[in-house]
């Protein structure tokens, strides 16, 4: 992204919209920085490319609707 890193999107977004689900996909991931993003609020850190097995398997598995109540 031109304007600013993906963690500084991360921070922004936090503030707008605290319980918003993240997924920072990236092509870069350095230990810190993964670290970092976890530490944040993300859900996942995925490599890019990513696998898209991987991704459709990660969505599917986050995206389930909750039951609701009896």
């Amino acid at each position: 992204m031109p304007e600013m890193d993906g963690l500084t999107a991360l921070r922004h977004l936090r503030e707008l919209a605290p319980d918003a689900a993240v997924v920072i996909l990236s092509a870069h991931i350095e230990p810190e920085r993964h670290d970092e993003a976890l530490r944040l609020g993300a859900a996942a850190v995925l490599a890019k490319p990513p696998d898209l097995e991987e991704l459709l398997s990660f969505f599917h598995e986050h995206t389930r609707p909750s039951e609701s109540p009896a």
